[in-house]
């Protein structure tokens, strides 16, 4: 037994190691090419192909139809699985793609903005590229090939941020911003090919369509309803504000999802297919899911709380004072992440352990209180929203909690407990920090005295407290010296 729980740990440990390696270079790539695109673009550019974001995520999500899940929780998977996945999502997201081309001029009337109607062609071939890859994307997750995942989304980053920069700087506008989403998607479905060694065959069966197709389409409706509540405001803002709003508010969503990227990614990519190996074990599964919990809290909570003391001089630094405004979208976003990271963390283990129905009732439950108090709350301004929204989601990971207690007998106020001190530690730490910092005037002074001084007090505290989170990271660390050791 000893045994096995260290060739599970020292796998997990790897998977962190690429997933968590290749997710902070897919941060650092996107900030270094964000900065010098943002400095180029202006709001306006930004908020014309904000306005569409919303339905490529919900079109992506309708033609994966939950299928990707439900193969990596799928005990045995053969060939005529994977064909079958294969060609419904081809034929499935050819569908969607046209009905939107022909939708198009509907969306731009919408928003009342004509050069929507090409540019919505345009990016909505993200869905064809997607619907290519979904099958052999399942395999690597399935057959925890993290680190062929890892180079694959490496590669496309560089390569689609690059073209995009080219572009902005030949004077295509928005077009430039709109092509690093299609030339990422491009990049990294004919990489997931060339690392996948399952091929398509011309045959078809519908008898996996059939066997998975409940629990698929428990996590498609929970999917199209999750993209909807957590990109509303994009079309919000179109409607009832303006383009520069709309940009303003991608701007900054934009770099508090990139930060949160980092640790949510890392998460996704192993947690589930970690959880499920484990499940038979059920005192196992537990001990594991709570170090999971206080572990990603540990990173999660003064990651996104130091960014979001930053958040002014962040911007301002890096994409000048034309993007100020975007700071408070910043600020705002970035102090709701860490509740939004373990609520991930959460709804991962909902799912590796079949209750898929769960999971959509919450998550649909969650989207229309999203939506309507968003329609209520928008005639008091952006940055009440915004609120409404941050606070919403903090209430609804005490949801999301419950129904993990009652899957897996975990004592709340367990779980209640990590994720209240470290929230509560941080809070405190990054209150301490401005009035320190407050007087300082100079900006990369003021910059850098806030990281350094958050995070030495936080670091400290850890330490004075002896969290095991702590000497877990210093494990993490290690990693390589653990491979090389037992090879």
């Amino acid at each position: 037994m000893k045994e096995k729980e260290y060739s599970l740990k020292k796998k997990t440990l790897k998977n962190f190691f690429w997933s968590g390696s290749s997710n902070l270079v897919l941060q650092i790539l996107t900030l270094a090419f964000g900065v010098f695109l943002s400095r180029i673009l202006s709001p306006t550019e930004y908020g014309i192909v904000g306005m569409l974001t919303i339905f490529t995520l919900v079109a992506t999500s309708i033609q994966e139809s939950g299928f990707l899940t439900a193969l990596i929780n799928r005990k045995a998977i053969d060939e005529k699985d994977y064909n079958s996945i294969f060609w419904f999502n081809i034929s499935f997201g050819t569908f969607l793609y046209l009905s939107l081309y022909f939708l198009a001029p509907t969306i731009a009337v919408f928003f009342d903005e004509p050069r929507l109607v090409s540019l919505a062609r345009y990016c909505f071939t993200t869905i064809l590229f997607s619907s290519f890859s979904v099958a052999q994307n399942a395999y690597l997750l399935k057959n925890q090939q993290i680190k062929h995942r890892a180079i694959a989304a490496v590669v496309g980053s560089v390569i689609s941020n690059a073209a995009g920069i080219t572009l902005a700087l030949l004077g295509y506008s928005y077009w430039a911003f709109a092509s690093i989403n299609v030339v990422y998607q491009f990049i990294v479905m004919l990489l997931f090919w060339y690392y996948s060694p399952f091929r398509p065959t011309f045959t078809f069966s519908l008898a996996p369509i059939k066997e998975m197709a409940p629990f698929s389409l428990n996590i498609l409706a929970t999917n199209i309803v999750s993209q909807i509540s957590n990109n509303i405001f994009a079309p919000l803002l179109g409607k009832f504000y303006n383009t520069i709003d709309v940009g303003n508010y991608t701007q900054g969503n934009k770099w508090s999802t990139t930060s949160q990227s980092v640790i949510s990614g890392m998460l996704q990519n192993i947690t589930q297919v970690l959880l499920s190996e484990v499940k038979e074990s059920k005192e196992r599964h537990n001990r594991i899911f709570i170090k999971l919990v206080d572990f990603t809290c540990f990173i999660a909570f003064p990651c996104m709380f130091i960014l979001s003391l930053c958040a002014q001089d962040f911007i301002v630094i890096l994409i000048t004072e034309k993007w100020i405004e975007s700071a408070a979208f910043l600020q705002f976003l970035t102090l709701v992440s860490p509740f939004l990271i373990v609520s991930i963390l959460y709804t991962q283990l909902i799912l590796s352990s079949g209750n898929s129905a769960i999971y959509r009732t919450i998550t649909i439950s969650l989207c229309l209180l999203q939506i309507a108090l968003q329609l209520v709350i928008y005639p008091y301004g952006i940055l009440t929203m915004i609120t409404g929204y941050a606070v919403l989601n903090i209430i609804w990971l005490l949801i999301w909690q419950y129904y993990v207690c009652k899957i897996t007998s975990i004592p709340y106020f367990l779980l209640f407990n990590i994720v209240g001190k470290y929230s509560l530690i941080m809070a405190g730490t990054i209150l301490a920090t401005h009035f320190i910092t407050l007087n300082i005037d100079l900006l990369y002074l003021r910059f850098t005295a806030k990281i350094l001084i958050a995070g030495s007090m936080y670091v400290g505290i850890m330490y004075l407290l002896k969290a095991d989170a702590l000497k877990e990271g210093l494990e993490l660390l290690k990693t390589k010296k653990i491979n090389q050791k037992h090879p």
